[in-house]
């Protein structure tokens, strides 16, 4: 489901949008799951 992507899809999403709000809630969604949490969903 491309509405919520993966952790790896959120990492993507911190290089192609370096925004200042984008990149803070991307950071803390990504280091508040755990590295083998890939199914994970992260909402907009």
């Amino acid at each position: 489901d491309t509405n919520n992507p993966t952790c790896d899809q959120v990492r993507i999403i911190i290089f192609i949008y370096p925004t200042h709000e984008r990149v803070i809630f991307c950071i803390f969604y990504v280091y508040t799951i755990p590295d083998n949490g890939s199914e994970t969903k992260f909402h907009f």
